[in-house]
C-alpha cells in the first residue's frame, strides 16, 4: 500500500526551491505466517495465524526521497501513530482564528527534525518552514505542512 505524502509545489519561503512529496509502501511482517491451502482457488497461500492485518515491518521509498520535501502535518502524525516516523523538538503552537471573528484558534504541531524509519535505516529532514498562520500579500495563509532539507539518509 503506498502512502504519498505531497505532490510537487512551490514553497513560500524560498522561490528558487522546489519541495516535493514522499511516498512510502508499507511492508508488512510476514515472520510468523503459515501457509494455508485455500480449497476454492487450490492454492497454497501465507496467512497471519493471528488474524487480522499483518504486524508493520517499516515503510521503503518507492522514490529516492527528494532534497528538499514538502511533508503534510497529517501525512506525521500518521507514521508517529503507525511507528515509522519519528520527530525531535516537538511544540504545539497557537494561532488566533480568521477574521472576522476572531474566535477560536488554530493549533499547529512543530518540530525541529522528521526522522522517517525506512528499512534501509533512517532518512532524516530538518524542518525549515513550520505549518502556522503567515501574513501574506492577501491577508493571512494557514499552512498545514512542513518544508524540510534532507539531512541523512540511512543505509
Amino acid at each position: 500500500m503506498a502512502d504519498t505524502a505531497a505532490v510537487a509545489t512551490d514553497s513560500p519561503g524560498a522561490a528558487d526551491e522546489i519541495f516535493k512529496g514522499l511516498s512510502v509502501r508499507k511492508l508488512a511482517d510476514k515472520s510468523g505466517a503459515v501457509e494455508q491451502y485455500d480449497h476454492s482457488t487450490r492454492e497454497t497461500r501465507l496467512v497471519n495465524p493471528n488474524g487480522g492485518a499483518w504486524p508493520l515491518l517499516g515503510v521503503a521509498f518507492i522514490e529516492t526521497p527528494p532534497k528538499n520535501a514538502r511533508i503534510p502535518m497529517s501525512w506525521v502524525s500518521r507514521g508517529i501513530r503507525e511507528g515509522w516516523i519519528k520527530t525531535e523538538g516537538d511544540r504545539a503552537v497557537k494561532a488566533l482564528g480568521a477574521p472576522p471573528q476572531g474566535k477560536g484558534q488554530h493549533v499547529f504541531f512543530n518540530t525541529d527534525y522528521i526522522i522517517i524509519l525506512d528499512v534501509e535505516g533512517p532518512t532524516r529532514y530538518e524542518v525549515v518552514q513550520q505549518p502556522g498562520k503567515y501574513d501574506d500579500a492577501g491577508g493571512a495563509v494557514c499552512n498545514w505542512f512542513f518544508d524540510a532539507r534532507l539531512v541523512s539518509r540511512g543505509k
